[in-house]
C-alpha cells in the first residue's frame, strides 16, 4: 500500500512539472510582461511605434516590422521592477522569419539561428544573469513565442523581426497583423516600401492611400497607415503590388441580343497604348486564339478585328508575326514581316480559324519569338475561358516563366463571353471570371502591360 502512495505521489508531482511546462502556451496569443524573480509581477503588454518595410524579392515578398515593446505604465510605480515580454502569436503557416534584432541603447544584437533545445538553454541562462537577450521560437506550424529580457518598468525594448510571405497569383499578400492582436492598446501601423525595391505601386486592400515620401539618405518612398481599429480586421488587409497603367478608357454596355447582360466595352488607340510615337523598330508577336464555346462573336468578325487592330498598330520600321489557332498553331510566314511591305488583305484571307483555343501553346511560341529582342512585344486576342481558377493560372504562368525565363511587355484583348454563374473564382473580396486571374499575372510584370476586357 506505501508503494502505491509513493507511486502517486511521483504522478502527482509530475503532472504539477508537466502543467508547468505546458502553461508555456504553445497554441494560444497573448502579450504578458513578467517578472521571471517574481512570478505573481505580471502585467499586459503593449506594442507601439510599429512600421513595417516591405520589399519584394522574386516570389516572395521580405518584411521587416520594427516594433516597440512596453508595460502598462500604471500597473507597477517601481521603477526597480524588471519584466521578461511574453509575445505569443500565431501567423500563416507560409510565414518563414528570417532575421531577428534587438536593441541594447543604441547598439543593435542580431540574432544567431539555432536549434530549440541551444537556443532554450543559452536564453534561461541569460535572463538568471540579468542580461539581454532576446528569443524566438516556433511552437507549432503557425505558433511563435518571443521573449525579451530585461525591460524596465516604464521603460520599452525596440526589436526587428524579418520574415519571407510568399506571394499569392494577385502579387501580393496578407500583412502579418494578427502579431498585434492582444496589444494593449492596439498600435498604429505604418506600411513602407521604398523606391529603389520596386518600381511598382503598393496598393491596400482596406483603401488606405500612399503617399510620397522622401527619406534624407534612403531616398523616395511610399508610406500608408492603417489605423488601429483596423489592424484587428477578421479579413486582413492585404498589400498588392500593381503596375502603372497606359491611357484607356473603358465604358459600359450591352449587346442587343442580350438581355440584362453586360460587359466592358473598350474604347482605345493601340498606337498610343503601344508606343508607335518612338523610332526604335518593334518586333511584334499577334496571336489569334479563337474558342467558339466562349464568345458571341464569329471568326469572321474576330479577324476583321484583328486586321485592323494590326493595321493601327504597326508602323512602317516595325517587323512583325501572325499566329493563329487551328488544329495546331499555325503562322502566316515562316519569317518575320516588315512593316513597310505588308498585304493585309492577302495575309488574312490565307487565315483558317480553329474551334478550339490552344492559349497555351500560342503563348509560348509568340514569347520564344520576342525571347532575345530588345524591344520585344506579344499582343494577344483571345476568347479562351479555361484558366479561371486561381492554381491553374498560377501554374500556367510559372510554367512559362521558368521554361523562357522573363516574360516580353504583353497587350492582351480578351473577348471571352464570361458565364458569371459557372465560370467565376472569388479571391481577396473579389470575382474573377475567364482567363482574368491568368492575365493579371502576366501582365503586371511590365509597367506598360495592360489588360483589356470587353468586346473587339
Amino acid at each position: 500500500m506505501k508503494k502505491f502512495y509513493f507511486v502517486l505521489l511521483i504522478i502527482f508531482i509530475s503532472l504539477i512539472y508537466s502543467g508547468k511546462l505546458l502553461s508555456q502556451c504553445y497554441n494560444c496569443e497573448s502579450l504578458w510582461m513578467q517578472d521571471p524573480k517574481s512570478p505573481w509581477k505580471r502585467t499586459q503588454g503593449s506594442i507601439y511605434d510599429v512600421s513595417m518595410i516591405v520589399k519584394p524579392v522574386g516570389k516572395f515578398f521580405q518584411v521587416d516590422v520594427y516594433m516597440s515593446y512596453k508595460s502598462d505604465p500604471n500597473y507597477y510605480n517601481n521603477v526597480t521592477d524588471t519584466f521578461e515580454v511574453q509575445h505569443y502569436f500565431t501567423l500563416p503557416d507560409n510565414v518563414s522569419f528570417t532575421d531577428s534584432w534587438l536593441w541594447v541603447d543604441t547598439t543593435i544584437m542580431k540574432a544567431d539561428i539555432l536549434e530549440r533545445y541551444s537556443a532554450f538553454n543559452i536564453y534561461e541562462g541569460i535572463v538568471n544573469r540579468r542580461q539581454d537577450p532576446s528569443v524566438l521560437y516556433k511552437n507549432s506550424s503557425g505558433g511563435y513565442e518571443f521573449r525579451i529580457f530585461p525591460l524596465p518598468a516604464k521603460k520599452f525594448r525596440k526589436v526587428k523581426l524579418s520574415m519571407m510571405i510568399p506571394a499569392n497569383e494577385n502579387d501580393g499578400f496578407y500583412l502579418p497583423l494578427s502579431m498585434f492582436r492582444y496589444s494593449k492598446p492596439t498600435p498604429e501601423i505604418q506600411v513602407l516600401v521604398y523606391g529603389d525595391d520596386t518600381d511598382k505601386i503598393p496598393v491596400l486592400s482596406n483603401g488606405a492611400v500612399f503617399e510620397a515620401k522622401v527619406h534624407a539618405t534612403l531616398g523616395a518612398y511610399k508610406l500608408a497607415k492603417i489605423p488601429s481599429t483596423q489592424v484587428q480586421t477578421q479579413a486582413g488587409i492585404a498589400l498588392s503590388m500593381v503596375t502603372e497603367t497606359a491611357p484607356v478608357s473603358i465604358a459600359y454596355g450591352t449587346e442587343e441580343n442580350q438581355t440584362g447582360e453586360g460587359y466592358y466595352q473598350l474604347t482605345f488607340d493601340p498606337s498610343t497604348l503601344l508606343g508607335v510615337d518612338t523610332l526604335n523598330r518593334r518586333s511584334l508577336v499577334f496571336l489569334i486564339d479563337h474558342h467558339s464555346q466562349t464568345t458571341l462573336y464569329n471568326k469572321t468578325e474576330v479577324l476583321a478585328a484583328a486586321r485592323q487592330m494590326i493595321k493601327r498598330v504597326v508602323r512602317p520600321n516595325d517587323r512583325f508575326r501572325i499566329l493563329y489557332n487551328h488544329f495546331s498553331i499555325k503562322e502566316v510566314s515562316p519569317t518575320w514581316i516588315n512593316g513597310s511591305e505588308v498585304d493585309l488583305e492577302s495575309i488574312f484571307a490565307g487565315i483558317q480559324l480553329g474551334s478550339a483555343s490552344l492559349l497555351t501553346s500560342g503563348l509560348y511560341e509568340a514569347y520564344n519569338y520576342v525571347l532575345d529582342e530588345e524591344d520585344g512585344q506579344v499582343i494577344v486576342i483571345s476568347s479562351d475561358a479555361s484558366k479561371y481558377q486561381q492554381l491553374e493560372a498560377q501554374q500556367l504562368k510559372n510554367e512559362l516563366v521558368d521554361e523562357l525565363g522573363e516574360l516580353r511587355p504583353t497587350f492582351i484583348l480578351d473577348y471571352a463571353a464570361y458565364n458569371t454563374h459557372y465560370h467565376s473564382t472569388y479571391y481577396n473580396g473579389k470575382y474573377y471570371y475567364g482567363n482574368e486571374v491568368f492575365y493579371k499575372n502576366i501582365i503586371e510584370q511590365h509597367k506598360r502591360s495592360l489588360l483589356y476586357l470587353g468586346q473587339l
